[in-house]
C-alpha cells in the first residue's frame, strides 16, 4: 500500500529497509523506538535543526557521549526517556560502528519524503500542490548511500514529514498501527 489518503501515510520498501511517511509526528513514537530497540545505541544527528548538546548532568546521570557532534546514549533500556524537539533525526544501531560519518541533516530539508518525487507529483494531496518534486531525487539517492553505508537498524527524522526507515519489519508495523490509532 503505497498511500493511505486517509491518514496522509506512504510506505515502501527500498533494498532491505522499509520505511514510512507520514505529514505529521506528534503521536507517543519515543516509546515504541525504545520497546523495538532495547539494547540499541541512539543517535541524535539533529535535535531541533542542530547538534543536540546535553548538560554535564545528564552525561554523567545516564552514561551519554558524543561522536563528533553525534550525541550517543548509553544502551536502550525499557524505562528511557529519550529527549525530543522536532526538527530531530535518530540513527538506531544494535552495535556502535566504531566511527559515525552522517554528512546530511535529512530532517532539514523541507518536504524530505522518500515516495518517488514523480508519484508525489501526481499524489491527490492536498499538501503537496502538485510541484515539482525534482529536486528530491538527489537527495533521495544520498540518503539511501548513507543509509546503506552507515547501516543503522532504524532511522527517524521528524521535521516537515515524519520519516521512519528501519531493518526491523517489526517495529515499522508498530509505528504503522500507532499511525492508524491516532487518526
Amino acid at each position: 500500500m503505497p498511500y493511505d489518503s486517509a491518514i496522509g501515510m506512504y510506505q515502501g520498501i527500498h533494498g532491505k529497509w522499509s520505511w514510512a511517511v507520514i505529514p505529521d509526528g506528534t503521536m507517543d513514537w519515543p516509546s515504541q523506538v525504545v520497546k523495538h530497540h532495547l539494547s540499541h545505541r541512539l543517535c541524535i544527528r539533529t535535535f531541533d535543526s542542530g547538534p543536540f548538546t546535553p548538560s554535564a548532568n545528564e552525561f554523567d546521570r545516564f552514561g551519554w557521549s558524543m561522536i563528533g557532534d553525534i550525541f550517543v546514549t548509553s544502551p536502550l533500556e525499557t524505562q528511557d526517556k529519550i529527549p525530543r524537539a522536532g526538527y530531530d533525526e535518530w540513527y538506531l544501531f544494535e552495535a556502535l560502528p566504531a566511527s559515525i560519518d552522517i554528512p546530511g541533516r535529512y530532517v532539514n530539508w523541507i518536504g524530505f519524503h522518500l515516495e518517488e518525487p514523480h508519484v508525489l507529483a501526481t499524489e491527490p494531496d492536498p499538501g503537496s500542490n502538485q510541484m515539482d518534486f525534482d529536486w528530491l531525487t538527489p537527495i533521495q539517492t544520498l540518503f539511501w548511500s548513507d543509509m546503506d553505508r552507515i547501516n543503522p537498524t532504524t532511522y527517524i527524522g521528524n521535521g516537515s514529514s515524519f520519516v521512519v526507515v528501519s531493518q526491523n519489519s517489526a517495529f515499522i508495523a508498530a509505528f504503522s498501527s500507532l499511525v492508524y490509532n491516532e487518526s
